[in-house]
């Protein structure tokens, strides 16, 4: 994807937090899972966490890798 390879770092955030609102969402209620009481700095510290841990490493090596492959061309990929 274009987009992931010119802006790694808005794709990485947006899926970290992508992945925390799932986990939260859907993940955690349907393993029945006791459910803690809302504390504002707990829900920063996880959304930070997913943003800069998980979504933007994966971002990165993603653009990294699509750029290191010679024999893909994102251009000439029909989707």
């Amino acid at each position: 994807m274009a987009v992931l390879r010119e802006r790694p770092v808005l794709c990485g955030t947006l899926y970290g937090i992508g992945v925390y609102l799932f986990m939260n969402l859907v993940v955690l209620p349907l393993s029945n899972a006791g459910r803690g009481a809302f504390v504002l700095p707990v829900v920063i510290n996880g959304l930070r966490i997913h943003m800069f841990g998980v979504g933007l490493p994966a971002a990165l090596l993603a653009a990294r890798a699509n750029r290191s492959s010679p024999g893909i061309h994102a251009e000439s990929a029909e989707c």
